[in-house]
């Protein structure tokens, strides 16, 4: 049994990678309400930024018995964290994607927002050279491996490598120019790697 204290973070990831669900409760309750409160600084949705929350610590469960290895839970429940945002905003802001429309919880400066941002990448990606901006496409918005490209275009996945490093650096220089927080959202989402 835990007593109600404060314990040393390695004896609960032992405990809970054994199965002890009163430690994994105390993990929850220690690190719930920061997770939430991350996830919702960058959705702004609560309703959203709650069940990614329980998504995230849903996938620590299961894979509880890989807890006792971690060196640092903090870091990473920040992977998983930012791992499981960015795949939600990745959903969200697709480009050519549809715009959410009034039936959408996005409000209506929202849906603007998001037609204008969306439109300036469109326009950005548009600027690169066409093999580079075929591998971005294929890659960032059609969420194809490096293989799958290579094979597709019949190149080694080392310049597949080497084409999207130089899409991503130049999609990112030219969004850093817009220092609108949505934007910032924007670039993690569709060219964080």
């Amino acid at each position: 049994m835990l007593p109600k204290q404060i314990y040393d973070e390695r004896e609960l990831l032992l405990r809970i990678a054994e199965g002890d669900e009163r430690a994994f409760a105390v993990l929850f309750d220690r690190y719930r309400l920061p997770i939430y409160m991350h996830v919702l600084s960058i959705l702004k949705s609560p309703a959203r930024a709650e069940e990614i929350t329980q998504d995230i610590f849903l996938k620590i469960w299961n894979k509880r018995r890989e807890l006792s290895e971690i060196l640092s839970f903090e870091n990473y429940l920040y992977i998983i964290t930012r791992n499981y945002t960015i795949s939600d905003l990745r959903k969200k802001f697709k480009v050519g994607g549809p715009v959410p429309d009034s039936g959408s919880d996005w409000s209506p400066e929202q849906q603007l927002q998001f037609k204008e941002l969306n439109g300036r990448l469109g326009k950005i990606i548009d600027r690169l050279p066409p093999r580079r901006k075929q591998v971005f496409i294929m890659s960032r918005l059609e969420d194809k491996t490096h293989q799958q490209i290579a094979s597709e275009l019949g190149i080694s996945t080392g310049t597949v490598n080497q084409q999207l490093i130089a899409a991503l650096s130049f999609v990112r220089a030219e969004l850093r120019n817009h220092p609108d927080l949505t934007v910032l959202a924007f670039i993690h989402a569709i060219v964080h790697f």
